[in-house]
């Protein structure tokens, strides 16, 4: 769900296929790099959870 879709009236920013890289950040050996929707909200689940 991407609260900041066009069909809500949002400017339609998305991230797609987020994955895990190899650099380090806040004492975790993995990270990941998004966007954040103006106005909106990013709400993420690993893979495969319900």
């Amino acid at each position: 769900m991407n609260s900041d879709a066009a069909i809500y009236g949002g400017s339609n920013v998305h991230n797609n296929d987020l994955k895990a890289e190899k650099i380090a950040c806040m004492n975790q050996q993995y990270s990941i790099s998004v966007t954040l929707p103006p106005l909106g909200a990013l709400i993420l689940s690993p893979e495969g959870a319900k």
